[in-house]
């Protein structure tokens, strides 16, 4: 099952006040029924954001056409700039709603009405004001109208500049030809007046997950993962849907070591996943990549044994929407290694031992 973010846009009585963007039509006066407002809800968790409350204090962009009713997206993207917001895109921020973690609310501003005149077509990404994350033109030059993309750059210097370039890109699926109380239909075509965002991850996780299974204590200082074969420094998604387009530019053996509380991180019986892990652009072709952990073993009556250990080479696709763990599994005389794929749908396992 994917793992899934729904962002919902939803309509309450208009008030007084409220902009009218472009002049109603001669044969129909034009009148707004509603505020465009927006929330959202968090129905399962996802890889990284895992909930509403992971959201809280950051922001998603959307795009946002209207056009005359009798037209429809697909006659008018061709020369369509975005006409529904004060910006391009618009910045819509997200909070969560405190009473309960599954529930958020967005807002922007000024609001806008929905027209009885007009078809909409909304595109919707996250994150937004990021220095690795822009919008563009399908082709990757600057956005300037018709069908939104956003492109997406990592910066393969160094280490560390690489995994300050990481974020975890979402996109929705767009919301076309979307009308509320048309005067030329009598209705609408919105179900109760909602326009729903459906949010999908679009990179790759790779994360660690250890297991004690010995007699005393394991005790993880810290985890480096060594990283060769990656393709991509860039990607381009179309914000319709369209195929992605990979920037095939080649990446070097890289290092990247993972964010480990100061005095390490106490394993547990049934298994530790820690929170922090890297994002990839996603591939067909593997990547092969080791992975350093330094850990502490301790034992009543011996004396603590600070050590690490390197696995074997590992080897794996790296697939978009997915994330990629090695679990590792201590016991009192050696480590099992395993490296999933999951945890959606297929998954391909890797097996392994060192001492």
């Amino acid at each position: 099952m994917k793992r899934l973010i729904h962002i919902t846009i939803l309509s309450v009585l208009l008030l007084a006040g409220c902009s009218k963007p472009s002049p109603a039509p001669a044969h129909a006066p034009e009148q707004y029924d509603r505020y465009i407002f927006f929330s959202h809800g968090v129905e399962t968790k996802a890889s990284l954001i895992e909930s509403a409350a992971d959201l809280d204090g950051k922001a998603f962009g959307v795009v946002g056409f209207k056009y005359d009713f009798d037209k429809t997206w697909e006659t008018e993207k061709a020369t369509a700039t975005p006409n529904v917001f004060a910006d391009t895109p618009e910045t819509v921020d997200v909070s969560a709603d405190g009473t309960n973690a599954t529930v958020g609310v967005g807002s922007y501003t000024p609001l806008q009405g929905w027209s009885n005149s007009k078809r909409y077509a909304f595109f919707a990404y996250f994150p937004l004001d990021n220095s690795a994350v822009s919008l563009v033109n399908t082709d990757g030059s600057d956005y300037t109208g018709g069908v939104p993309a956003i492109r997406y750059t990592m910066d393969p210097t160094s280490g560390e500049a690489f995994r300050t370039s990481m974020e975890d890109v979402m996109t929705a699926p767009a919301q076309i030809d979307k009308f509320w109380k048309s005067s030329a239909e009598g209705g609408n075509n919105i179900a109760n007046g909602e326009v729903n965002f459906t949010f999908e991850h679009r990179l790759s996780s790779l994360g660690l997950n250890v297991k004690n299974s010995t007699a005393g204590g394991i005790t993880v200082n810290s985890v480096s993962f060594n990283i060769s074969g990656l393709k991509n420094q860039s990607v381009i998604f179309p914000l319709d849907g369209g195929t992605a387009v990979y920037g095939n530019e080649g990446i070097a053996a890289i290092a990247c070591s993972l964010t480990i509380p100061e005095g390490g991180t106490a394993i547990a019986t049934s298994g530790t996943e820690f929170p922090d892990r890297l994002i990839l652009i996603p591939q067909t072709d593997p990547v092969t990549l080791t992975v350093t952990v330094g850990y502490i073993r301790t034992l009543d009556g011996y004396a603590d044994n600070v050590t690490s250990h390197t696995t074997y080479e590992l080897s794996t696709a790296l697939t978009g929407g997915k994330k990629h763990i090695v679990n590792l599994n201590f016991k009192d005389s050696t480590v099992d290694v395993e490296l999933k794929c999951g945890p959606w749908a297929e998954s391909h396992t890797i097996d392994n031992t060192f001492n």
